[in-house]
């Protein structure tokens, strides 16, 4: 054993000092942990170290190794041996023609969208998340940003979303400066300000079985805590776990087929966000990793 201790690079031995990263106790159902060894080309080909599909959801004119960075950052609490991963966006970040949006998701390829992995039983969705440096590349706020969903199948709506920013509608009365998660009839279920200085960790549970939703939150290395009990979701509709960025334009309807393809985007920009701990466990039998 004293070898292969002795033997970890730096990295690993700052990322268990300082991180006290853990692994999940539930079965993960997907992991979109990112490998120590992975480069950005990893994300360009399909290969056992790159979960993602390599070709959705992102511009034709940019690769995944032109959008991925490996940012220097201590990893988040979930993420041991794997390390944090930086998706960023450009005014050349059209996805399928759409040219009202700004779009990188990172979608697992083993998550077709009619598949059962993400879509029955009771299952957990995790991830964390971490503002890039002061002036390096931040979201631009007066603008609504969807980073996180689970949308149904025939994209027609999500069981979930995860928000921040300038909200396009008005049901939400909270600053823009607040994440939020959002449930199937589009009503804020759990909102927190933005930590500029550490890392935010969160965890939506979905019951496809009773169709009721619990969301899980913490700072730091803190354990994850209940901050939303069990509340009715429709969780009917099957679909896709996504993790990136999606910034929505300004000075259009808030009608998803109207900015889609119509509004304001900013020329000559980049923007990112840091994410770390992406995984999906089974939640059966109320298992959830904390």
């Amino acid at each position: 054993m004293l070898p292969l201790i002795f033997g970890i690079v730096p990295f690993l031995l700052s990322h268990q000092a300082l991180a006290q990263p853990y692994t999940p106790i539930c079965k993960v159902v997907l992991d979109g942990r990112i490998p120590l060894s992975a480069t950005p080309a990893t994300f360009d080909a399909v290969s056992p170290a790159n979960p993602f599909n390599p070709t959705y959801a992102r511009s034709t004119n940019l690769k995944w190794s032109q959008i991925l960075r490996f940012p220097t950052v201590t990893p988040s609490v979930f993420d041991w041996q794997s390390k944090p991963i930086e998706v960023t966006i450009n005014d050349k970040s059209i996805y399928n023609n759409q040219k009202g949006i700004r779009r990188a998701g990172l979608v697992f390829s083993a998550n077709s969208g009619t598949d059962d992995i993400t879509n029955a039983g009771v299952k957990t969705f995790h991830w964390s998340v971490k503002q890039p440096p002061v002036g390096a590349r931040p979201l631009n706020l007066t603008h609504e940003y969807m980073n996180v969903f689970h949308v149904r199948q025939d994209d027609k709506g999500f069981q979930f979303q995860f928000t921040v920013g300038d909200a396009m509608k008005p049901k939400d009365p909270r600053p823009f400066t607040h994440f939020r998660i959002i449930d199937k009839n589009e009503n804020v279920a759990f909102s927190t300000l933005i930590s500029f200085k550490e890392w935010q960790n969160f965890a939506v549970t979905l019951d496809y079985n009773r169709n009721v939703m619990r969301i899980y939150y913490s700072t730091g290395n803190d354990e994850l805590k209940e901050v939303v009990g069990e509340r009715p979701n429709d969780n009917s509709g099957k679909g896709r776990f996504q993790v990136g960025i999606f910034k929505k334009p300004t000075d259009v309807s808030p009608d998803v087929n109207t900015y889609l393809n119509t509004g304001f985007q900013e020329a000559d920009f980049e923007e990112s966000q840091i994410y770390g701990g992406i995984y999906v466990e089974d939640s059966a039998g109320n298992c959830i990793t904390k």
